[in-house]
């Protein structure tokens, strides 16, 4: 074990290409794989945000070592001089180390519990009937759980394999969090500081890859096709109607208090078209991998952000041409759901401020599916906004026309 606080680290940390290095046969018996992970791309986000692990949330299986409830697998990017300079993930050894270690300290962690129970019991029993704040306080407490603090400081949503399907992957430093001295009655304090390290520098953590919960077979090719569903999803999209403006501002004066507030917070901005937004089997999506949830009013943020693109020629030029979609991300958890989590809110316009949303739930989606159902989607809602732009476009000329005729009198005879 190594202790430490490591929060000191933070601003130290680098994201250098893995170094060439001797490599073991051994190593790549589950590692069939080439990707860029460990990489940094130009969309990756480095950052400091917190998400809690807790106990019992992984294991080591014959693929490696799965990370909290959404199976994150832990991977070490090794660069090989013999694959053409291609990354190869090694999925066994700081993975197997990862797993050894949080079960270690869980272990160490849970032996501590049957004297806490015998000295919280002793607390209480000795404690003043008067003392009423005490007894409460007392009273209230439980055995500290065992968690985890998970230190994100690189994220990469937008990452894919050699074959096309989405990999997205994290950088975190894990850290054992220990119940403060008066929660624990002071029995957990030597493991204060315990953090997670393969170094031979027993005081610098060790920066840990994990590839975001993925897909079954990850690493072997795929034969995935668009449904011919997005066609017409991607029609309607391109047709609905837009909403009136009392409307627009009736559901969204709500929202700003909620937008100003995450605006502020956010430690992640995504950019991105309203042609980006896309339904996929009912269900909004940024890109191919965020499924969007938001669930305040009687439409979907897809749904509500396309129609209103159709309410006017400004709105569809916007929609095709100009990036006016910002997620501001302002929490973030890998570990405690089904599957990895962003919360944020979203503005749409120049001035960021004409669509307050309120505060957004974004999940992690690895389905391979995603990607050519985007595609698919986004060609097709544009290709029909296109069209309605031209028939707009008409109506206002050939309007524009017959009103300037109507003034020189030549439609005075028209009903």
């Amino acid at each position: 074990m190594v202790r430490g606080d490591f929060s000191k680290y933070h601003h130290a940390t680098h994201f250098a290409a893995p170094s060439a290095v001797e490599l073991d046969p051994r190593a790549f018996l589950y590692s069939n794989v080439s990707a860029e992970v460990g990489l940094i791309s130009l969309e990756g986000r480095p950052m400091s945000r917190i998400s809690i692990l807790h106990g019992g949330t992984w294991f080591m299986g014959g693929d490696g070592c799965r990370i909290g409830n959404p199976g994150n697998l832990v991977v070490t990017p090794i660069r090989s001089p013999t694959y053409s300079g291609e990354v190869m993930l090694d999925m066994q050894h700081s993975g197997r180390e990862l797993c050894s270690w949080l079960s270690t300290i869980e272990k160490a962690h849970r032996v501590m519990v049957p004297a806490w129970q015998e000295e919280h019991l002793k607390r209480r029993s000795n404690t003043s009937f008067w003392n009423l704040y005490r007894r409460f306080k007392l009273w209230r407490r439980s055995v500290p759980k065992v968690e985890f603090e998970v230190e994100i400081v690189y994220l990469d949503l937008w990452n894919k394999d050699r074959y096309g399907h989405p990999l997205p992957w994290a950088v975190a430093l894990f850290r054992y969090k220990c119940p403060t001295h008066e929660e624990g009655h002071g029995l957990w304090d030597h493991l204060d500081g315990e953090f997670f390290s393969l170094s031979t520098d027993p005081m610098s953590p060790t920066e840990v890859h994990l590839l975001l919960q993925p897909r079954p077979g990850y690493n072997q090719p795929l034969q995935v096709e668009a449904s011919n569903w997005q066609y017409l999803s991607g029609f309607v999209s391109g047709m609905r109607l837009g909403r009136t403006r009392d409307e627009r501002e009736m559901q969204e004066s709500w929202a700003w208090a909620a937008s100003l507030y995450g605006g502020l917070q956010s430690f992640m901005t995504v950019s991105g078209k309203i042609s980006d937004l896309w339904m996929n089997n009912g269900k909004c999506y940024f890109r191919w991998p965020l499924h969007v949830e938001w669930n305040i009013f009687d439409d979907t943020v897809c749904e509500r952000l396309h129609r209103d693109a159709n309410a006017n020629v400004v709105g569809a030029l916007k929609a095709a041409a100009l990036p006016t979609v910002k997620i501001h991300v302002t929490g973030i958890d890998l570990f405690r759901y089904s599957r990895p989590v962003l919360w944020g809110v979203l503005d749409e316009g120049i001035l960021s401020i004409n669509a307050g949303t309120g505060i957004l739930r974004l999940e992690i989606d690895t389905d391979p599916r995603n990607v050519p159902n985007f595609e698919r989607f986004k060609s097709t809602a544009e290709t029909t906004r296109a069209a309605g732009l031209v028939v707009k476009g008409m109506r206002y000329l050939l309007g524009t026309a017959a009103q300037q005729n109507g003034e020189k009198g030549y439609l005075k005879s028209w009903p």
